[in-house]
């Protein structure tokens, strides 16, 4: 029965992102059933295989199909030994977009090849998976862990600076995390004639990155910030300075809960102190 679901897990791989998979089949602990993942295989030593994989539920006696999930969306295929920087410890840096939090994959991969991993979750946040301990890590963590959370949220946000002169009105895309992470300056090209006048940013999180502060310090603009993240309400919020301090306002959507008051409270202490 085992390996009759082995083999109808195979057949039930429809989007194979390679030309070998391996299977692990075990009994379910909370049904009657097997489950069985199918997982993308390489031969080649310095290969990593993240992407691909596949977790099925099969009945007992191995012929019948019962679920079947997609554990990624895509063939994620990266080169082996080429840590996420040259700092002691450091990993790869991941995009997971199928749930909200990591799968089991990624623990397996973890083990498989003996590297830890940041994994960001299309709600903001970011996870350390070192082989068995997984945790969930933020944009304050000290090296690369924090370094990798806030590239994780540079990658997924969609920032333009807005330009004006008199009535007409230009946007132009920038960066904001990745452009405030090692400079000391925030500067925006600015076409002759124009003015700019805020730099907004869509982003997985309303809250501000530790170093959206030097928009308002460098480029002396208010930074809008709204919420994209998957499972958050709706909200544009805006970071201005008034005499001498730092400022969030929520413009549109919900209010702030009191979990996310906090810390929006704590990073304008934070953007004070670097002033």
């Amino acid at each position: 029965a085992q390996y009759r679901a082995r083999l109808l897990a195979f057949s039930n791989v429809d989007r194979p992102c390679s030309k070998s998979y391996n299977a692990v089949a075990l009994p379910d602990p909370q049904s009657n059933a097997w489950i069985v993942w199918a997982l993308a295989a390489t031969g080649d030593p310095e290969t990593i295989v993240i992407g691909g994989h596949y977790r099925f539920t099969i009945s007992r006696d191995g012929s019948t199909l019962l679920g079947k999930d997609a554990l990624s969306k895509g063939c994620l295929v990266l080169p082996k030994g080429k840590p996420a920087s040259d700092e002691k410890g450091a990993g790869m840096i991941l995009q997971h977009i199928v749930s909200l939090t990591p799968l089991e994959t990624y623990v397996f991969a973890s083990f498989s090849y003996g590297e830890p991993m940041i994994v960001g979750t299309l709600d903001g946040k970011a996870w350390r998976i070192d082989r068995d301990v997984v945790g969930e890590v933020n944009m304050d963590t000290p090296g690369w862990i924090g370094s990798a959370a806030r590239h994780l949220a540079g990658l997924s946000e969609n920032c333009k600076a807005m330009l004006k002169d008199g009535d007409d009105v230009k946007n132009v895309d920038v960066k904001v995390i990745d452009n405030t992470e090692d400079k000391k300056k925030f500067e925006v090209p600015v076409p002759a004639g124009y003015t700019l006048s805020a730099v907004e940013c869509v982003r997985n999180d309303i809250v501000p990155a530790p170093n959206d502060y030097r928009v308002l310090n460098f480029a002396g603009v208010p930074l809008y910030i709204a919420d994209k993240g998957a499972g958050h309400d709706y909200r544009l919020g805006a970071i201005t300075r008034k005499n001498g301090n730092c400022e969030f306002t929520v413009i549109d959507g919900a209010p702030l809960t009191s979990d996310l008051n906090a810390r929006i409270r704590a990073r304008l202490d934070e953007f004070n102190h670097a002033y």
